[in-house]
């Protein structure tokens, strides 16, 4: 029942802002402001959630925190993080090396170089791939072995509605985080 669910994240929330954040500890490079550890602790109860905070406020680092969080619990084996095309190199790859120690890739290039990218992810000990939305619809068919034990990370929404992308939808995956300003 929707009203239940709705009151039940109401007293979750509630609860978390009570706790004392600085307690919380997660595995980052770098520190995390308060509202971020909230929202990572609360993240880590659900299955699957929007994080719909302001431009600057630190989505991406939360979404990463988080899984990482799941990988170290044995939650997820994976992350892919589907993105705009213009955001793979400058937010993407910046943030994960700036907070997390885990292995990554980029997709780019031509269809066998991706694909190589992809084989790649999925067999060696690569955690994060990087992939826009435009290549996940036109290689769809490689992510059929994509684990069910993963999360997908998926960034600027507005391309998921488009019918083209809705690809993304078809992923098997335990986790599901979606970022929008």
């Amino acid at each position: 029942d929707a009203e239940k669910r709705a009151q039940e994240y109401e007293e979750n929330l509630l609860s978390l802002k009570k706790k004392k954040t600085a307690e919380l500890e997660f595995p980052t490079k770098k520190k995390l402001y308060e509202h971020q550890k909230v929202a990572v602790n609360y993240l880590l109860k659900v299955d699957s959630a929007m994080l719909a905070d302001d431009l600057g406020l630190g989505k991406s680092a939360v979404a990463l925190v988080v899984s990482v969080s799941r990988k170290l619990s044995n939650q997820i084996k994976k992350t892919l993080i589907v993105c705009p095309a213009t955001t793979k190199y400058s937010v993407w790859a910046r943030e994960i090396e700036k907070f997390t120690d885990e292995k990554y890739l980029v997709s780019d290039g031509n269809k066998n170089k991706r694909k190589q990218i992809y084989e790649r992810f999925l067999c060696d000990d690569y955690f994060f791939l990087v992939i826009n939305y435009e290549s996940l619809a036109i290689d769809l068919e490689f992510f059929r072995d994509f684990p069910e034990e993963s999360m997908i990370i998926a960034d600027e929404t507005i391309y998921i509605k488009n019918h083209k992308q809705k690809s993304i939808k078809r992923l098997k995956a335990k986790n599901k985080g979606i970022l929008n300003d």
